[in-house]
């Protein structure tokens, strides 16, 4: 019974081990060796898990299809939707190259739409949910060559610049972002004419980029001295958006204590070196 129904549990008695990454396949094969499977099976009742892999499963179905594939995730409850979006990492062995392009971008520009929800301790946060995803469909690709030009298709059809500086870093060399999926001169490339992309951003568009303070220190950060430098405009408008994605939230537990207090900060250091001084 422990061999055929719950292989996972071979360990305990002398047998194989079987890794995270054969969930997805049990999840995807309705086994009961997974546990949302089992619980349905034995509560009868479909948990949050198994719900959002069910969404998943329909929103896998019409990837390749852009207008389908946004449609149908638009569709579903916002409060859900990430759980649907990370539930798709469950058939990162079976993306086809046509889903690549319609894919990503779907999703890199739902990513600014997604609501904020409370975080726990563990929990990864809407842009590393969607980032997951987004990389191992570009991953799915053979070579580099494919992965370039499919990121050459996806980066003009992507409306944040936030979200584009995502993509561009996954696939660059970044060290501890980067994974190398294209070679060092088109990383490079990239890079540059997304800074520039930066440089000749209006105020009215920047104000509406999820992540502010990250898109102008990297564009600031990783600037050639070939590069005209990066200069904020001051107006109110602006500085306001700086400040509020300055902010952010710092979650801490202590053992024993299922309690995740909450305190906010403001990334000062940050603030200082993006303006130049404290004046």
């Amino acid at each position: 019974m422990i061999q055929r129904l719950f292989p996972a549990a071979q360990r305990h008695i002398g047998g194989s081990h079987y890794g995270a990454d054969w969930k997805g396949r049990w999840l995807r094969e309705r086994r009961v060796a997974h546990e949302e499977i089992l619980r349905l099976y034995l509560e009868r009742v479909v948990g949050e898990g198994l719900q959002a892999f069910t969404d998943a499963e329909r929103a896998w179905g019409v990837m390749a299809e852009r207008e389908a594939f946004d449609a149908y995730l638009r569709s579903l409850d916002p409060d859900r939707l990430e759980g649907v979006i990370a539930s798709l990492e469950t058939y990162e062995d079976e993306f086809t190259p046509e889903q690549v392009v319609s894919g990503t971008v779907v999703l890199l520009n739902l990513l600014p739409d997604l609501p904020e929800r409370p975080q726990g301790m563990f929990d990864f946060g809407s842009r590393l949910v969607v980032s997951r995803v987004t990389y191992r469909l570009l991953r799915s690709l053979d070579t580099q060559v494919e992965v370039e030009a499919a990121v050459r298709a996806i980066l003009p059809e992507v409306q944040s610049l936030s979200s584009k500086q995502e993509v561009i870093s996954d696939i660059g060399y970044r060290e501890g972002a980067g994974h190398k999926l294209v070679s060092e001169e088109a990383a490079a490339e990239l890079e540059r004419a997304w800074r520039s992309d930066v440089r000749e951003a209006v105020v009215e568009d920047l104000v509406h980029e999820s992540d502010l303070l990250r898109v102008l220190l990297v564009a600031k950060r990783d600037a050639d001295a070939a590069e005209p430098p990066l200069e904020l405009v001051d107006t109110p408008e602006l500085t306001l958006a700086v400040l509020q994605a300055a902010r952010t939230e710092v979650r801490s537990q202590m053992a024993g204590n299922r309690a995740v207090r909450r305190s906010s900060r403001l990334a000062w250091d940050a603030l200082i070196e993006l303006y130049g001084d404290e004046g």
